[in-house]
């Protein structure tokens, strides 16, 4: 394409003719003239227009159309042929580099597969030696009751105690989201979560004292504190409502 182009642009200018004068004769527009001069089929819609405009202007030239168009299909066999080659030639490398890629695989895994027998026949060897091994000195278990705290010092804790261990428990939240809701929620002033619960959905979240709700819409929400259900409907302000949620004290 390109030697075609050179051909007709060289004779072109021997015979001293303008772009503009070959468009008044032929009809083909200026840029087309430049494309087939360089070599440039990118703009033509297909290469059937191509030809057609090649033809036309080799003609007004006084070449012969058909022996140009010739030319242009020889040499797109063998560019056709030249690029098959090509293609076969890189087929072949990757094949070959695929191939000895596999083996390098191969040697690695075996590599690391000898690594870790070692290891865990290693691993064996230690174990046993371990447990053939026993302490020279036997420490007995000592409990610490209520009847022996004078003697040690330490004091056992008393029943009453219990009740402030287990008063100082964790709060835990469950919401479930009967529509898709918005929701906001502090966690002893912290806020531990902001964002949408799809419908169906179920969250918990813990605390140590307290929680801080913002629903968005509070008809779309089960509450529950402790275990127990809360009311986030009665006090909220078209549907939205903020509650405290904290253990009672006793």
């Amino acid at each position: 394409m390109k030697e075609i182009g050179k051909l007709l642009k060289e004779k072109r200018r021997k015979m001293n003719i303008s772009l503009t004068d070959v468009q008044e004769v032929t009809k083909i527009q200026e840029k087309y003239i430049s494309a087939i001069e360089d070599g440039d089929m990118s703009v033509f819609f297909a290469e059937v227009y191509y030809k057609s405009f090649v033809r036309s202007y080799a003609e007004y030239l006084g070449f012969d159309p058909e022996e140009l168009l010739k030319k242009l299909d020889i040499r797109k066999r063998q560019m056709s042929v030249e690029k098959e080659h090509s293609t076969n030639a890189d087929g072949k490398l990757n094949k070959e580099t695929s191939l000895k890629s596999k083996i390098s695989a191969k040697k690695l895994l075996m590599i690391v597969f000898a690594i870790v027998t070692a290891f865990f026949v290693l691993f064996l060897y230690l174990s046993k030696n371990v447990s053939s091994v026993r302490p020279s000195v036997e420490t007995p278990l000592r409990i610490e009751t209520s009847n022996n705290r004078e003697q040690t010092g330490v004091i056992a804790p008393a029943v009453g105690e219990n009740k402030e261990i287990s008063s100082s428990a964790r709060q835990k939240l469950l919401i479930e989201a009967i529509r898709t809701v918005w929701i906001k929620i502090n966690s002893d002033d912290k806020m531990v979560f902001e964002g949408t619960i799809a419908e169906g959905g179920k969250n918990s979240w813990e605390a140590d004292k307290s929680f801080t709700l913002k629903v968005g819409y509070a008809p779309g929400v089960k509450v529950f504190f402790n275990g127990e259900q809360v009311d986030v409907v009665s006090g909220s302000v078209q549907d939205v409502n903020t509650v405290i949620l904290e253990k009672r004290r006793q």
